[in-house]
């Protein structure tokens, strides 16, 4: 419980739900400023199925070409936007070699799945999966995780934990 995630004994057999810096869903039952508005949730779909949109597009220019250095470039511009995000807390500058690694694999995973990975985005889009929320987990059993560069992740779980003392939430050091 707030702990150092170096550790990795921080999943124990109670343990039912992990949730990675991801969305918990609605938690206006624990006072959270999580809900969104319809503009906001109607904007968030739109930009989930434009960035899926592009994924498939992206997909077929990279099955026409199947040179690994055009699979590269076809998806850089794409995944460098993606990682600049907050949500990563700057790793290109931070973990240059970690995150060369990462663009390869992501490279690979796109080239050989977008169209299956475009799906999955829309189909999680937090606005079409109201009823999918963190809330109805039952705390002693949810670990909840965020790297600390991730304000407001670590936000969303310093107030979870605060309102659900059974709660597991770790803040994941320099990430």
């Amino acid at each position: 419980r707030g702990g150092d995630a170096s550790k990795m004994s921080c999943i124990s057999e109670q343990t039912k739900m992990l949730l990675l810096s991801a969305h918990p869903g609605s938690l206006s039952g624990l006072g959270l400023d999580t809900e969104a508005t319809e503009a906001e949730n109607s904007y968030r779909t739109a930009k989930d199925d434009v960035l899926a949109q592009e994924m498939t597009a992206l997909w077929m220019a990279s099955q026409l070409s199947r040179q690994t250095e055009s699979a590269t470039s076809i998806w850089s511009d794409l995944l460098s936007k993606w990682y600049r995000a907050n949500l990563w807390g700057n790793i290109r500058d931070r973990k240059y070699e970690d995150y060369v690694d990462m663009i390869t694999r992501r490279v690979k995973s796109l080239a050989a799945r977008g169209p299956d990975l475009a799906i999955v985005l829309r189909a999680c889009s937090p606005p079409r999966n109201p009823d999918s929320d963190g809330i109805s987990s039952i705390p002693s059993q949810t670990l909840f995780m965020a790297g600390e560069l991730d304000t407001k992740y670590v936000a969303i779980g310093n107030q979870w934990q605060k309102q659900c003392p059974g709660l597991s939430f770790i803040k994941v050091p320099n990430s």
